[in-house]
């Protein structure tokens, strides 16, 4: 099973497992946008990583897996992660 499909598998289960007053908002590449109430942002956040990093890496034995996140009021305070093949 290739990255893309462990990345469908990941998304299906926090899909699956999404807890009460969690929303999934979007998806963008790897991303996946969740929406929460701030009281619960911590705990919606610790779950989603667990998720992604566990349900990964079971797919994808022997490859390193890091998840990356951030906690935002709103969009315009997502950080955005310049890369070598963004065009300028």
């Amino acid at each position: 099973m290739g990255s893309q499909a462990a990345l469908v598998s990941a998304f299906n289960l926090l899909f699956r497992e999404l807890p009460s007053g969690v929303l999934i908002v979007g998806t963008a590449h790897d991303e996946v946008i969740l929406e929460a109430d701030r009281k619960d942002a911590a705990e919606v956040e610790a779950w989603a990583k667990r998720i992604m990093v566990e349900e990964m890496a079971a797919l994808l034995p022997g490859m390193p897996v890091e998840v990356e996140s951030t906690v935002c009021d709103n969009w315009s305070q997502k950080r955005v992660r310049p890369t070598n093949n963004c065009v300028r």
